[in-house]
């Protein structure tokens, strides 16, 4: 204690205070105010951790329910493409199928080669790609159809105008 503090103590002893005093009250109150700005500093970083928690959460969230999209196109693009090569299988099956009957049910055009299927009537023809033939091919469709010119079937008559009742 300095003399003007002792000076001070004898004067009034009731209200003194002792310039240790003023300092410890001081820094005892600034001490409260650095705890009170701590505990703000600390209540705005836990609100901003937890705000960034739950940004992180739905941010996580959306990236999971986008796998689950992206899995679910995956699998249906897999289901379509085994679809498909299944679609693929069954109509070469059934092509082949086709074909088998064709050449059991058909004859071959000496001309172009196409599959041609009696049903009934004559059995006359003209092949239309008859411009196409090679020569001997030609020929034999040349000379098939002036012995059909001079063919008196129905369809022959039919053709020509006339009627054969």
């Amino acid at each position: 204690m300095t003399c003007s503090e002792y000076d001070s103590f004898l004067s009034d002893p009731d209200n003194f205070v002792s310039s240790v005093d003023k300092s410890n009250s001081e820094l005892e109150l600034a001490q409260s105010l650095q705890k009170q700005e701590d505990e703000k500093v600390a209540r705005d970083i836990a609100h901003q951790q937890r705000l960034h928690e739950q940004k992180r959460q739905i941010e996580r969230h959306r990236e999971e329910k986008e796998r689950e999209r992206a899995a679910q196109k995956d699998e249906a693009k897999k289901k379509r493409a085994v679809w498909e090569m299944e679609e693929i299988k069954r109509k070469i099956k059934e092509e082949k199928a086709s074909m088998k009957v064709v050449e059991k049910t058909t004859k071959r055009c000496p001309g172009c080669q196409w599959p041609i299927e009696k049903n009934n009537g004559c059995a006359h023809m003209t092949c239309k790609s008859r411009l196409f033939l090679p020569l001997a091919a030609l020929l034999s469709v040349v000379l098939f159809s002036l012995w059909w010119q001079e063919c008196r079937c129905k369809i022959q008559e039919m053709r020509r105008g006339h009627s054969s009742d």
